[in-house]
């Protein structure tokens, strides 16, 4: 699960951000530590996608859309 954050984010150690450029159009942020991704950026428009659980308050936060619902496992339950 993801949080759109647009553009203006910042990392609090961001020497600990590495980013690997999958396509030409996106790519994805790790923790050169312990390798948790991080984000989705999306590179046309540098919009960014944290993860939910790289978030430390996750409180207010609510499931707005979901994509490729119909590829989802069973298990899930949204």
């Amino acid at each position: 699960m993801s949080v759109s954050a647009g553009k203006d984010i910042a990392f609090s150690n961001p020497n600990n951000v590495g980013r690997y450029s999958h396509s030409d159009w996106a790519e994805r942020g790790f923790c050169k530590t312990c390798g948790s991704n991080l984000f989705f950026r999306m590179k046309a428009s540098d919009h960014y996608f944290i993860m939910a659980g790289a978030l430390d308050e996750t409180q207010k936060l609510w499931l707005e859309e979901q994509q490729f619902i119909d590829d989802k496992p069973s298990y899930y339950a949204f």
